[in-house]
């Protein structure tokens, strides 16, 4: 269970300075010291290999909120019926980063410290993209 998804805002440009990016996972239980995501990527600018932990402490198994439409509190299933809690990490994706290959690995650190890692997956956010969830 431990994969990754990605969402990008609708809609994406290339031109855009930057633009919010958000990759998520599922967890299987509260026992957790951290979770998030390994990301890696080569910089196009200057063929440097980049490697950042995206971490947080935090797990959800329900969407609480409200806007524009009205409020709205649901429990979804990120991946699966089994998939209970979820980690989500927002970030600000430079526009020199689309269409380059970035790599998600799905991490979570237990309460003893033993480091597990799930499936790496491959993406790249491309200009002129709509809302993607995949």
């Amino acid at each position: 269970m431990l994969t990754v998804k990605y969402q990008l805002k609708n809609p994406t440009y290339s031109t855009d300075s930057d633009t919010r990016f958000r990759v998520v996972t599922t967890v299987d239980s509260l026992d957790y010291a951290s979770v998030g995501f390994v990301l890696s990527y080569t910089r196009p600018s200057d063929g440097t290999a980049v490697t950042r932990t995206l971490t947080t402490k935090r797990v959800y198994n329900r969407i609480i909120g409200s806007g524009s439409l009205g409020s709205f509190d649901y429990a979804p299933t990120v991946f699966s019926s089994e998939s209970v809690f979820f980690c989500a990490y927002t970030m600000n994706l430079p526009s020199a980063l689309f269409d380059v290959t970035l790599r998600l690995r799905p991490t979570w650190t237990t309460a003893d410290g033993t480091v597990v890692y799930g499936t790496a997956r491959n993406i790249a956010a491309t200009g002129s993209a709509s809302f993607v969830t995949v």
